[in-house]
């Protein structure tokens, strides 16, 4: 009796959580922009922001190479241009505008301009009001613009910037161990604590740590720490909680970042979307227990004495808070 009421548990739960991920994944493919990037305006935003960031981190870089990510600038110039014509010069396509001006003026200062790549570019400049353009990039002098300490929250929440440029200075593990100290107080659901932290901070550990995930190329080299940043499944138990891990583990390392920016210390939040491959890389060399799933890692550094960060544009308030409208 006992075997087939175990039996019919696990049964209901196996099919519980097959629905919900089924569900899931339709819902993803339906919404996301995997089918709406050409047709959806708000998809279509997001597309330029993801490529124009990359352009815009690459001019924050300590040596920025000529002519980096000439691909990237022909597809943002044509989907700019698209996006203007079905809609509007407006705040994002201004945001992106000011991401080109800058590679196009650091690149003619240079004297190694492409030219034939941004012909087209003359055709977003006659709908621009560069009133409204801000540039890639800013240089900020941390002992001048941080005024520390903090006035206030606000000041200490807008003066972060995610940092692709570190000093030569290492960087004190036991300053890192207080800044996780202070992060574990981030809320998790019911108090579980699901996260776990691993700390690299040797040139052959960061290496290998480094080399399993994607996008720090032209700056992880100078991390004098990664911090990875992982949720442990064995603290959830039933379907609905499929993505609490994710939730508790990003609330734990954003935490995390605010602690190591109050001890004055460059951070760059590293995403770890990877692929099948890349994660059985990771869980192999960075000696992940199966139980575990890959959050977060983040490179961390001191800041030099002067710095180029991406601009980093953000929304405006209303176009991220809906109001409110009458219940059904």
């Amino acid at each position: 009796m006992r075997s087939l009421l175990l039996f019919k548990n696990l049964s209901l739960f196996f099919f519980e959580t097959f629905i919900i991920h089924f569900w899931d994944s339709v819902r993803y493919f339906i919404y996301s922009g995997v089918l709406r990037r050409r047709v959806d305006q708000a998809s279509m935003q997001a597309s330029l922001m993801m490529h124009a960031h990359t352009i815009e981190k690459g001019l924050s870089f300590k040596n920025i190479k000529p002519n980096f990510g000439e691909d990237n600038i022909r597809y943002i110039i044509s989907k700019l241009n698209e996006y203007i014509n079905k809609y509007s010069f407006d705040e994002d396509a201004a945001y992106v505008y000011g991401i080109l001006n800058e590679y196009f003026c650091y690149h003619k200062n240079l004297g190694v301009l492409n030219e034939e790549l941004f012909k087209p570019f003359s055709l977003i400049i006659k709908g621009c009001n560069e009133n409204n353009c801000t540039a890639a990039t800013k240089t900020i002098i941390p002992n001048v613009d941080f005024n520390l300490p903090w006035k206030d929250f606000k000041q200490f929440a807008m003066t972060r910037h995610s940092v692709r440029n570190f000093s030569p200075r290492p960087v004190d593990r036991e300053k890192l161990k207080e800044a996780i100290e202070i992060a574990k107080y981030a809320p998790s659901v019911c108090n579980r604590q699901s996260w776990r932290v691993r700390i690299f901070d040797s040139k052959d550990r960061l290496d290998a740590a480094l080399a399993c995930q994607w996008g720090n190329r032209g700056f992880g080299d100078q991390a004098k720490a990664i911090i990875l940043v992982t949720g442990q499944l064995n603290h959830f138990f039933t379907p609905k909680e499929r993505n609490q891990a994710y939730i508790d583990g990003g609330l734990f390392s954003m935490a995390l970042v605010y602690a190591l920016h109050s001890f004055n210390l460059a951070t760059c939040c590293l995403n770890l979307s990877l692929n099948l491959a890349r994660e059985k890389q990771l869980r192999t060399k960075l000696k992940l227990k199966d139980s575990e799933v890959p959050i977060m890692m983040i490179a961390i550094g001191h800041y030099p004495e002067n710095i180029k960060v991406a601009y980093s544009k953000r929304k405006a308030l209303e176009n991220i808070m809906i109001n409110d409208e009458p219940y059904i």
